[in-house]
């Protein structure tokens, strides 16, 4: 028997295509489906990131009951033309809802006719009942590879230095941008090149450049079936690391990795580990004292997605000898995903929900000392009278434009936070 969702905190297919396109330098999002799917995906996007994106301008069809009878495959070829006039990019990337894809508009012939007339367009398929917003990660950054592949050509040679970095998605979690700033910045002080897809820096000709990177780096499974894919048709190697890599020991074990496909670079590379370790248990050090004077020995519940909960949980545990009560994880994983978390995570409790009020359910009878989550956690903490942390969306009310939680500037950020909740 289906059941109902309460505070679903997870957006639809089409909700999280728009959010990864606006992530992208030069690329100009066009909606084919109703005035309501672009109005909904405008305010979900801004609020749960405490509005910190709202100058950004959505072209939508505006699809109505006339197209929804007689088709709207003629109000797209319209809309396309305006938006080129309208709106600069490199790169127009029109992607469909529920109601043209119901009618079965036929996209892709709008979109040819279009670049046959000069316009750099392209179309990936993203109705709403396909997947949720997590699934769009994958989508679009396929769609936009096969799109740039089947128009633009590069014979270039593969660049050993140059490395893309795939599994964080944009728009999906408060910190996307400062953790991948966080990532750029320590390849390029081991000497590569990063390859900015989404983001600061971010641009079309990143991503025409994609195929002639020397390495992939990829987190999660959404960044390993894309890797997979490019190995399959550019022949790009890849290294695989299963979780986002909170604390210290997940940059040593990038640059362990990369130093095991660069060997010539092993020196550097673990020279630069033992400065980034020496860095952080410098100023780790320096919380001992209060730790131990104000018990910052806590129990704590965690909520969010797979890829930051489970593996926060990991590090706080283990990093900082906090006692995780429960891992609340709120979004849709599959089967073999889920039983993968309950194998590593043996002797803490994994709760999978995506409804708001089951987990606060889940809270009030656990009682934590603090809950690590969203905005929508914020009033069982306050019932409860403990401190929050924002760790996931929506966080509206608090705007997070480039904080991090990865590496030593990140992980030390998020001890001092949590350090912070008990010595007021």
């Amino acid at each position: 028997m289906a059941d109902y969702i309460e505070f679903n905190r997870n957006g639809c297919l089409l909700q999280g295509a728009v959010s990864v396109l606006k992530a992208i330098g030069g690329v100009v999002p066009i909606i084919h489906s109703t005035a309501g799917c672009a109005v909904q995906e405008k305010y979900i996007s801004n609020a749960a990131n405490g509005y910190a994106a709202d100058n950004y301008t959505l072209a939508c069809t505006n699809v109505m009951e006339k197209q929804i009878i007689f088709g709207g495959s003629a109000r797209l070829r319209e809309q396309i033309k305006n938006t080129v006039k309208v709106l600069e990019g490199e790169l127009y990337v029109v992607v469909s809802g529920c109601a043209s894809e119901i009618v079965g508009d036929d996209m892709g012939a709008m979109t040819k006719e279009a670049a046959e007339q000069g316009y750099p367009v392209i179309n990936i398929s993203t109705p709403g009942f396909k997947g949720h917003s997590f699934d769009a990660y994958v989508k679009v950054t396929r769609g936009i590879i096969e799109g740039l592949s089947k128009s633009y050509n590069s014979e270039s040679a593969v660049d050993r230095e140059l490395i893309n970095i795939f599994g964080i998605a944009p728009n999906l979690d408060p910190y996307w941008e400062g953790n991948l700033e966080e990532l750029y910045t320590l390849l390029e002080e081991a000497g590569f090149r990063a390859n900015p897809l989404f983001g600061y820096r971010s641009t079309v000709e990143n991503w025409k450049q994609i195929r002639n990177a020397g390495l992939n780096v990829v987190f999660t499974g959404w960044g390993l079936e894309i890797a997979r894919y490019l190995e399959e048709r550019f022949g790009t190697p890849y290294i695989y690391i299963d979780e986002v890599p909170f604390g210290i020991e997940g940059i040593e074990e990038i640059l362990e990795r990369l130093a095991g496909v660069y060997v010539g670079k092993k020196e550097l590379l673990d020279g630069i580990r033992r400065q980034v370790r020496d860095k952080y248990l410098y100023f780790l050090s320096k919380l001992a004292s209060g730790y131990y004077r104000h018990h910052i020995q806590k129990e704590a519940v965690l909520v969010g997605p797979s890829y930051i909960a489970a593996p926060l949980a990991k590090f706080l545990e283990n990093g900082f000898g906090q006692i995780i009560r429960s891992v609340i994880i709120t979004n849709n994983i599959p089967r073999h995903e889920k039983e993968k978390l309950l194998k590593k995570f043996e002797n803490i409790e994994i709760v999978f929900s995506e409804d708001g009020r089951r987990i606060e359910d889940k809270i009030r009878a656990i009682r934590p000392e603090i809950i690590l989550g969203s905005q929508l956690e914020t009033s069982i903490a306050e019932e409860l009278d403990i401190p929050i942390l924002y760790i996931s969306l929506p966080t509206e009310g608090r705007i997070i434009l480039n904080k991090s939680l990865l590496g030593v500037s990140g992980s030390l950020a998020l001890l001092e936070a949590y350090s912070n909740a008990f010595t007021k």
